[in-house]
């Protein structure tokens, strides 16, 4: 049987047909020995796309979420119902009542199993395609392993949200899809398999989308089928969306198209290099099926076989579900990248690589572990749980622990520096409001080395932190302390002995006092830069490590009170750290590069509305990248974001420190 109209979208709004294309074919085809029952003699594209070595390094993890758009799940399965997401956020979700499992956009309700009336075929209400569609591809991603039942899933460990825009017989609407994006971006999904195509270019929809990859969401999207004519449909030349959204600027969209079991491009398999990325197995596939066995064509757990870049995407989305697994903060890009370039070499154009899940793993494992030029540590920000991460520049999370108890949401600020005069660098952590002075020392791992108070423990204001090196014999690097709330600077030990206090701006001043650890003149010494928090003067202040008065400039006009944050940039590549001030005028962040003797070097604002208030501010260069990077990320509200800027002010990456739902801001330190 051969589907002619491939589930048509209506309403007038668009048109999309699904990239299923669906051949039935004897049961007995094919047989390959493998794992589970019915991997035996069914799954025979696991071995294809090198799935099994790649489960020796990960099956996938529980915390990746993959949004299913598409007709529903059956959530009930015996071999779905332990990978499908339950929502942890039910009871605050008032728009989407009970949504338990995700939601069924197209009767508006938390029912995403699809619909199956007794005889719905034979009236013509329901399709074998329509109903089975989006358990297929579930199957695929995420089915359960060594459950001694049917399938294994290629990510079996991560977790399925189903979200139904088709109903039974596969008509759908564009608004629905976008609701469901948003719904995917709202609720904490990693990565989005979307196995349909139109011909209709829809801006909103294209919106939606680009700003799901923003959010951190990796889009996986089948090419389509053509089974007229000569077959599938040149993209370049004649493009379909959502595929092709992204054909004439930055790569936003994992495009996927078919292979045969002889990797060549399936005969219906739309192609086009501006619009496919990665080619998977999509002739001959098994997976899991809506079962219902009072219903004569729906009693069986499991059917095949599958024919279509329909199958094809979702063995993509589980590649992309392993790699995320590995490293959760792996950037859409970053995603991207790893999945085209591990990829296996095929003679057929317009189809790009062939899928290889066992390279792209290893590729993610390689890059998290090894592509290192600096260590960033990260403090959470005001309102959250006191968690302290040491990430790598891939973002690869080295460790996470917590600071302070875990009832304290005042925040913390973290130094990163051998304190101790061992060679191995600690982590510095001060609560950023609301707590005591409380300086604590940990290992990279989290175990605590040492703890004091740095003032007497009623004050309360919060600390900021930074350290200076020494270099007296076996001596590590010194604490410096300022005070959030006050005028006050200190110099501390290890042990929290005062190696010098003084008040940048006098003693009468109560504002707060930013610093930050510059090397300004390309040598071993590092110099504390001061600046006020609030209500003073815009003067930056430079002391050197005992905390001796050096120099100060005024930085903006002398009118401006409304404090600066500071942080420390090597802009032009000299080994002579500039200093960045950032201030909120007008309701925009902008930074200001000013360099050791006051003058001007750069300013711009960044081009991001959601930057308007108090940030921190970093730099780095890597090989990663042409040029110097801007590091900045909410220093008290808004969301745990860290966002990379180039030099122009423009985004040019970006990922969570910590899960969405945190607020408060992020304080983070480079060690470069």
């Amino acid at each position: 049987m051969v589907l002619k109209d491939v589930l048509k979208m209506y309403k007038k709004i668009i048109s999309i047909i699904t990239a299923i294309c669906l051949f039935l074919f004897s049961s007995n085809a094919y047989a390959f020995f493998t794992d589970d029952p019915l991997e035996q003699t069914k799954q025979t594209y696991l071995k294809d796309i090198n799935v099994y070595d790649a489960w020796e390094l990960t099956s996938g993890s529980e915390d990746v979420v993959v949004a299913v758009i598409d007709s529903g799940v059956d959530i009930n399965h015996v071999d779905l119902k332990d990978n499908i997401w339950t929502n942890p956020n039910i009871s605050i979700n008032t728009e989407y009542l009970d949504d338990i499992h995700g939601w069924n956009f197209v009767d508006d309700n938390n029912n995403v199993i699809p619909n199956i009336d007794v005889g719905c075929l034979s009236d013509g209400k329901c399709t074998m395609e329509g109903v089975n569609h989006g358990t297929v591809v579930a199957g695929i991603i995420a089915a359960t392993a060594n459950n001694n039942e049917g399938i294994a899933g290629i990510a079996n460990n991560v977790k399925i949200m189903p979200l139904k825009v088709l109903n039974s017989s596969g008509g759908g609407n564009v608004n629905d899809v976008i609701r469901a994006i948003n719904y995917a971006v709202d609720n904490g999904a990693s990565i989005i398999n979307m196995s349909f195509v139109g011909s209709i270019n829809n801006e909103a929809l294209e919106k939606t989308i680009k700003n799901a990859v923003a959010n951190g969401i990796v889009f996986v999207v089948a090419s389509g089928n053509n089974t007229k004519g000569n077959g599938g449909i040149n993209l370049d030349k004649n493009p379909l969306y959502p595929v092709c959204f992204d054909n004439d600027e930055d790569n936003f969209i994992i495009g996927v198209s078919a292979l045969t079991n002889d990797d060549k491009r399936a005969f219906f398999a739309n192609y086009g290099d501006s619009c496919i990325d990665v080619s998977a197995p999509g002739v001959n596939i098994f997976s899991t099926t809506v079962y219902k066995p009072q219903h004569s064509s729906f009693n069986s757990y499991y059917n095949g076989y599958w024919t279509g870049t329909s199958v094809a995407a979702p063995m993509v989305s589980a590649t992309a579900a392993l790699i995320r697994s590995i490293n959760k903060n792996f950037t859409p890009k970053q995603v991207r990248d790893i999945i085209v370039n591990s990829g296996d070499e095929v003679e057929a154009e317009g189809v790009g690589k062939k899928l290889n899940v066992y390279n792209a793993v290893k590729m993610a494992i390689e890059k998290t572990k090894n592509d290192t030029t600096f260590t960033m540590v990260t403090g959470a920000g005001v309102g959250n749980i006191p968690i302290v991460k040491i990430l790598r520049e891939n973002i690869y999370e080295e460790s996470s622990f917590l600071a302070y108890d875990n009832k304290f949401r005042g925040g913390v600020n973290v130094a990163f520096a051998d304190v101790y005069g061992t060679g191995k660098k600690y982590v510095i952590t001060t609560p950023a409001s609301l707590g005591g002075p409380h300086v604590r020392i940990f290992s990279r791992n989290g175990e605590l080395k040492g703890q004091f108070f740095a003032y007497d423990k009623s004050y309360e204001g919060g600390l900021n932190v930074a350290t200076v090196n020494n270099f007296e014999p076996f001596s590590g690097a010194s604490i410096v302390v300022s005070q959030v709330v006050g005028g006050n600077v200190k110099i501390l030990k290890e042990t929290g002995e005062e190696i010098a206090s003084f008040y940048p701006y006098g003693e009468r001043f109560k504002g707060g006092v930013n610093i930050a650890s510059c090397n300004l003149y390309n040598t071993e010494d590092r110099y504390i830069v001061t600046a006020p928090a609030s209500n003073g003067e815009p003067v930056v202040k430079i002391f050197d490590k005992n905390g001796k008065y050096i120099k100060e400039f005024l930085t903006l006009s002398n009118s401006y009170r409304n404090g600066m944050t500071i942080g420390c940039v090597d802009y032009d590549l000299d080994g002579k750290e500039e200093i960045a001030v950032s201030v909120v005028y007008e309701g925009r962040s902008y930074i200001r590069i000013i360099d050791s003797n006051g003058d001007f070097v750069k300013q711009f604002v960044i081009n991001d509305q959601r930057f308007n208030s108090e940030i921190n501010v970093s730099g780095y260069y890597s090989a990663e990248y042409p040029r110097y990077r801007l590091i900045v990320s909410k220093k008290s509200e808004g969301d745990s974001k860290i966002r990379i800027f180039d030099l122009n002010g423009s985004v040019a990456d970006e990922f969570y420190a910590y899960n969405k739902s945190f607020l408060g801001g992020v304080n983070f330190l480079i060690d470069k």
